[in-house]
């Protein structure tokens, strides 16, 4: 399968957003900060089909932008490595508070677990790097 990776700098610590974007015009949306109306517009302009969120790590800036996101794309999934989880539970955990904001999400997320998985129409390959 051929894909194509497009990346994004959002939010307030100019965090790296990734698209990776397959034949079919399926997306994955990977690490989505706050500020992604242009994230946005090149996924409608394009019309791709996003398939999912998916989260590296629990720090806020790589999760701002999820609720801003699924208002657009609904039923969007979230997934996220278990280790990784509870962290968007708590501010103090995420960082947010680091920055004066009070951020959580408390949103259904899936488990990403280390190893070969299908999400939507992707097949990956998740490796820990902690």
């Amino acid at each position: 399968m051929e894909i194509s990776i497009e990346r994004f700098v959002t939010g307030p610590l100019e965090t790296n957003t990734y698209l990776i974007i397959n034949e079919k015009k399926h997306v994955l949306i990977i690490d989505p900060s706050s500020g992604c109306s242009e994230l946005i517009s090149y996924i409608s302009t394009n019309q791709y089909i996003p398939e999912a969120i998916i989260l590296t790590h629990g720090h806020f800036d790589h999760c701002l932008g999820i609720s801003e996101l699924q208002d657009i794309f609904t039923n969007l999934p979230v997934y996220i490595n278990q280790k990784e989880k509870e962290l968007l539970f708590d501010p103090n955990k995420n960082g947010s508070i680091l920055i004066g904001m009070d951020w959580t999400f408390t949103g259904v997320t899936y488990d990403l677990p280390v190893g070969p998985m299908t999400i939507g129409s992707f097949q990956i390959n998740v490796i820990a790097v902690p």
